[in-house]
């Protein structure tokens, strides 16, 4: 349940990006410990892959975050 562990849930932000110009971005490393790689995904115009290392800059930037 994602309320319990403090999260949104999947589909509020993916509706949520299909509504706006937000990018849905995913975590390189998260895809590579659970064995998935870019092929696996689905084809999403505003999908971006990124470094761990820049989320705290992309907080910093956005004026929504959707932890999932």
């Amino acid at each position: 349940n994602a309320q319990v562990i403090g999260v949104d849930p999947v589909d509020e932000g993916i509706e949520m990006a299909d509504l706006t110009d937000m990018p849905l971005c995913l975590v390189k490393e998260d895809l590579l410990e659970r064995g998935i790689s870019a092929s696996d995904l689905i084809d999403y115009e505003a999908l971006e892959l990124i470094d761990r290392a820049a989320i705290p800059s992309l907080i910093e930037q956005a004026g929504t975050v959707f932890h999932m």
